[in-house]
């Protein structure tokens, strides 16, 4: 707040609340979005199947990390994979059109492919169980903008591991330690996956462990819708005041000489 004074008859000009709040207003914050507390893997090895024997004897559905360093074991729920359309969009060919009612040629598709690409995820499967260990993962439940399928290639066409376009649930096995396959997505958008893994080792069924896995298609994370505007501040005022005036009295408030009865003055003769 300014305050100017002078003497007697001057004006005291009070400049209250300058506009210069927007030069000390702090910085927006950066947008939030709705995976800010998940660990995000855009490109890197990373083997999104991969249940580890626990402690009591049974079974749990991790991802193994290799982007990180040391790799780490990380719980499904806790990550998001980002399929970027700039390094996995391509156009699908008679080959991948070989999946039933997943897309047909010419369509648009986001693929993470069998093989290691910079820039992209190199996606595979595995375990941490004895060699000889059967494991079967099956799709139990999708939330998505499109299909949905993952296969491996072979000289007579994709030999198709999941494919959610046939029905739910989608299922395969395999007896494999590490392998790797294609992961592919028919639209741009939210990819959330129910998995139920089954792991029979040393003749053994173990009980059914499961998880939620998170794919997002597009070249950007998305960020949460930004909060309502708030109510608009008022604008400054100036205050001015006259300063060594006497008060002056509104007429309103000075008495009626209607209503003053005045009484003889001292010493003048009465009728």
């Amino acid at each position: 707040m300014l305050t100017t004074r002078t003497r007697r008859g001057a004006i005291l000009v009070s400049v209250l609340a300058l506009g210069i709040g927007s030069a000390l207003a702090a910085p927006p914050a950066s947008a939030a979005g709705p995976y800010d507390d998940k660990v995000v893997i855009s490109s890197g090895h990373d083997d999104v199947l991969y249940p580890t024997p626990t402690e009591d004897g049974g079974a749990l559905l991790q991802l193994h990390d290799d982007t990180s360093s040391p790799h780490a074991y990380r719980a499904p729920e806790d990550v998001v994979f980002h399929v970027k359309p700039s390094v996995a969009q391509r156009t699908a060919n008679a080959y991948i059109a070989q999946i039933p009612g997943f897309v047909t040629a010419g369509d648009t598709v986001y693929v993470l492919p069998q093989t290691s690409v910079p820039g992209t995820i190199f996606a595979g499967f595995g375990h941490g169980f004895p060699s000889g260990t059967s494991v079967t993962h099956t799709v139990t439940a999708i939330e998505a903008p499109g299909n949905f399928a993952t296969w491996q290639s072979g000289e007579d066409g994709p030999s198709v591991n999941w494919n959610t376009a046939a029905g739910l649930p989608t299922s395969f096995s395999s007896f494999a330690n590490h392998e790797h396959l294609s992961w592919g997505f028919a639209a741009e958008g939210e990819y959330m996956l129910d998995v139920e893994t089954v792991v029979t080792t040393n003749g053994q069924q173990l009980p059914a462990t499961g998880a939620t896995y998170t794919f997002w298609v597009g070249e950007e994370l998305p960020q949460n819708a930004p909060d309502p505007d708030p109510e608009p501040e008022p604008d400054p005022t100036t205050t001015l005041s006259i300063s060594g005036r006497p008060p002056t009295r509104s007429p309103s408030s000075s008495p009626s000489r209607a209503g003053i009865r005045r009484g003889p003055r001292s010493g003048w003769p009465t009728a």
